[in-house]
């Protein structure tokens, strides 16, 4: 019997191996867990978050028997994945956070970003709340998509002398009552240029697609309830989106410096060799907190909470 100091064993369940479909069984047996800790809380109207992998330390063993009904315990794995609270700060965290408070105290839309894709993590991992984790993924990556075109329009028609892409991209209020998809290919793909297919399987557009939005209309609209499974996928594809928007954004600098500069940072372009004299200048003479606050009263003229 394997023992572990401090711990508690509060479930165990029997799976078949099935060598078949390449599974070990443990992925099942952990749908079991969970499916019955749901169960459970709904029987007893008790208010505990549901059990997730990460509120548990998980092991499972291989047993086999015989034909002469000799039962052997030949592997034992343990999957050191348990959640234990988080660590103490680092000097660089600390100075995240205070850029964060500040992002926070001035209306950013870039920590609104970071705040919502957060609170899906949390959902995901901590809560169990996998209905929470879509949903909140989903708003992120609405956020991003939004804000990002709205910043490179304002940029495009309130500060360059020249809108660089005037005949291609929506600069009127169509834009703030335009879903993302339409954001996408209105603004988006013809101002950052670059790859934007929803058609190709592996791509970051068609991935958001069909792995977010989509799986988040199945959870409106048809109560869907999504899987750990489902709800990991689209964890993982707010980051991929993420780095795409970013990547995009950091080529497109010498054109559209400032929304490069606020979406992406210094920070950002330095790691990606795009801190270029033209984002240099504007970041030495320029201030983005100025940027910030116009940008924000410039939405203040469109009605912007009617937008779907």
């Amino acid at each position: 019997m394997v023992t572990f100091p401090r711990l508690e064993v509060i479930a165990a369940v029997t799976v078949t191996l099935r060598s078949d479909e390449g599974s070990y069984g443990f992925d099942d047996a952990l749908e079991i867990v969970t499916r019955a800790s749901r169960a459970l809380l709904q029987a007893t109207g008790a208010l505990e978050a549901p059990v997730t992998r990460q509120q548990l330390f998980p092991f499972y063993s291989f047993v086999d028997e015989n034909d002469d009904g000799e039962v052997t315990e030949p592997l034992v794995v343990i999957f050191e994945d348990a959640y234990f609270g988080p660590s103490r700060a680092d000097r660089h965290q600390v100075q995240r956070a205070e850029r964060h408070l500040f992002a926070a105290l001035s209306c950013d839309p870039v920590e609104t970003y970071h705040h919502f894709k957060l609170e899906a993590r949390r959902a995901l991992q901590v809560s169990g709340h996998y209905e929470d984790a879509v949903l909140k993924a989903a708003t992120a990556c609405e956020v991003l998509i939004k804000h990002t075109s709205w910043y490179l329009t304002w940029e495009a028609s309130r500060v360059l002398p020249a809108d660089p892409c005037l005949t291609n991209a929506s600069s009127g209020a169509e834009i703030f009552t335009s879903r993302p998809a339409a954001l996408i290919g209105s603004v988006l793909a013809p101002r950052l240029r670059g790859s934007w297919d929803s058609k190709e399987p592996d791509a970051p557009i068609a991935r958001w697609r069909n792995s977010v939005a989509r799986l988040r209309n199945r959870v409106i609209h048809l109560g869907h309830r999504p899987t750990e499974t489902e709800a990991a996928e689209a964890l993982e594809v707010v980051d991929v989106l993420e780095k795409h928007v970013m990547d995009r954004l950091a080529s497109a600098v010498s054109t559209y410096p400032r929304s490069a500069l606020k979406l992406v940072h210094r920070d950002g372009l330095e790691r990606r060799g795009q801190f270029n004299r033209r984002a240099r200048a504007v970041w030495d003479s320029e201030s983005l907190g100025d940027h910030l606050r116009a940008y924000l009263k410039w939405l203040e003229t469109y009605d912007i909470e009617g937008a779907e």
